[in-house]
């Protein structure tokens, strides 16, 4: 306990630091945050105020918060300014980096408070009420010449060499900024050769059917394991009569479990002589845990429609688990080694260029993840692009 020269009772650190638990346990009650942590600082009149950093969540809404603090607080304890923050800083001994949080600005109630009563003291103003909002600076879109210190860059005829030439007059080249076009690169269509395949299904085929070479498995212990065409081509059929076995119809989602490389390159060709959409996710470092990946699978799961699962042995006691833990209904999975043993399926989908290939999705870890669509126009032109490019 410390004492002033007048032996009059100041403050008890340790009951300082319990009262600031109590206002945090408080404001963690609310559903709108995340974190926080309450500090107390010395604002320019040198006035004592507590300050509440807060880690919002995507419902924060200061003022439903303060009314929120002020049914189970004092008034005393409840805190002059609510400072939403990214994440709470720590040092790096873990403990809350107070030098960073007394860093950040923080508008003095006593302030907004004057500014008010000037405010009102003016006779055309009846009520008034000063709200502090962040000050957002717009960045303006650049050129590729100012980001280098306006070197202009050309190409020399004779010899096809860069040289940089610098602009006697700045004034000229601003003067000619206002007129530069935007930064985009558009060259000419594609072009394809005659033999060029115009479906998947048609790209695949003709390899299995002309071509002697294959694809490499890298195992994990470093081995190499070949599979030509013509046995994918093979595979795929297997594969593709055993999702039509579980009445899989064309444009149906499929999504794939799968932390083996060949099980992953069959089931998508499966999937395009079937005309059904593959959407691969990664593989969950356990399934025993409510993880990020997990629930993003749970999450896509929904989103598409509860769609079948595709996954390997090995995944798909874990992923069955996974479903009676998350309470999933109807969820449906196969194990890709059991399609396999499916006599081949010769009746293939034909797909049209602008189908729905395959669809690859965002994180989703924190909510709903967002779908990225291609479609098989969008794959042969990579595809093509790739060859001319090699």
């Amino acid at each position: 306990m410390l004492l002033d020269n007048n032996s009059q009772i100041l403050v008890n650190p340790k009951n300082k630091t319990l009262r600031y638990r109590e206002i945090e346990v408080a404001i963690r009650s609310s559903l709108t945050v995340d974190d926080c942590v309450v500090i107390e600082r010395h604002t320019e009149n040198l006035k004592q105020e507590l300050v509440a950093y807060i880690v919002p969540s995507s419902l924060f809404a200061p003022e439903q918060l303060l009314s929120h603090l002020q049914i189970i607080l004092p008034s005393e304890l409840i805190p002059t300014a609510l400072i939403p923050v990214s994440t709470i800083p720590l040092t790096d001994i873990g403990q809350v980096d107070e030098v960073t949080l007394a860093s950040l600005e923080v508008i003095e109630s006593d302030l907004m408070r004057c500014i008010e009563e000037q405010l009102e003291s003016l006779s055309e103003i009846e009520h008034v009420a000063v709200v502090v909002e962040p000050l957002i600076t717009s960045i303006p879109p650049v050129h590729l010449e100012d980001l280098l210190d306006q070197i202009q860059i050309a190409p020399e005829k004779s010899q096809q060499k860069l040289q940089t030439t610098i602009p006697s007059h700045k004034i000229e080249n601003n003067n000619l900024s206002s007129s530069k076009k935007l930064a985009i690169s558009q060259g000419e269509p594609l072009q394809y050769s005659k033999d060029a395949s115009k479906s998947l299904k048609e790209l695949l085929q003709q390899s299995a059917q002309h071509s002697t070479k294959g694809i490499i498995y890298v195992q994990s212990d470093g081995s190499e394991k070949v599979q030509s065409y013509r046995e994918l081509w093979q595979d795929a059929q297997r594969i593709l009569a055993g999702l039509r076995k579980l009445g899989l119809k064309p444009q149906d989602k499929v999504i794939f479990q799968l932390e083996d490389h060949q099980d992953f390159i069959c089931g998508f060709w499966a999937c395009v002589l079937g005309g059904f959409i593959p959407v691969p996710i990664s593989i969950a470092p356990t399934y025993e845990l409510d993880n990020s990946i997990a629930r993003k699978l749970q999450n896509t799961w929904q989103m598409l429609g509860k769609p079948l699962v595709l996954t390997n042995a090995s995944l798909a006691a874990k992923i069955n688990n996974l479903s009676k833990f998350l309470n999933l209904e109807n969820f449906q999975f196969e194990i890709i080694d059991k399609l396999r043993k499916c006599e081949p399926d010769l009746n293939l989908h034909q797909s049209q260029p602008e189908d729905l290939a395959i669809l690859f999705l965002t994180s989703g870890s924190t909510g709903i993840p967002k779908c990225v669509m291609l479609n098989h126009r969008n794959l042969l032109s990579m595809t093509a692009w790739l060859s001319f490019k090699g």
